[in-house]
């Protein structure tokens, strides 16, 4: 029941559009016997109904508005819209960079305390931390408890 795109692309825009509500109706039909609690014949028929209207929807949009995506050719000099989509492409991965770097830097400040916990250690003071029954008390290493 589904077509291929080389079919779709010899169909007119008119048959495209018929073809698309047919299938639509096919689907409605099939989802009621679903809904009714009956098998269907073949369970797979709404997926390749669905994706064949999908390709239909497509290609009739790529006929109205009259061009298609040419392939890229290797070798092909980059427009100046590809050549900044590949500049910006560049940056994202720098930054990207960066912030993996940033992350390392501070997995790096995190200290490891006794029974797997993690605490950040800060420059400024470095902080005690004690382990009551149901709390976790973190006091500054004078020993004074806010």
């Amino acid at each position: 029941m589904s077509l291929k795109t080389r079919d779709i692309r010899g169909m007119s825009e008119q048959d495209i559009k018929e073809k698309v509500k047919e299938f639509k109706g096919i689907i409605a039909k099939e989802r009621g016997i679903i809904a009714s609690g009956t098998r269907p014949e073949n369970p797979g028929k709404i997926k390749s109904l669905k994706k064949s209207i999908a390709r239909m929807k497509y290609i009739l949009n790529e006929k109205l508005k009259g061009s298609t995506k040419k392939p890229s050719v290797p070798g092909k000099k980059e427009t100046k819209k590809e050549e900044k989509k590949i500049e910006v492409k560049k940056e994202v991965k720098q930054e990207v960079k960066e912030k993996v770097a940033e992350q390392a830097v501070n997995r790096d400040s995190v200290r490891k305390i006794g029974g797997g916990r993690e605490m950040k250690t800060h420059d400024t003071e470095t902080k005690r931390v004690e382990e009551t029954k149901d709390t976790l008390i973190i006091t500054p290493k004078k020993g004074v408890r806010k």
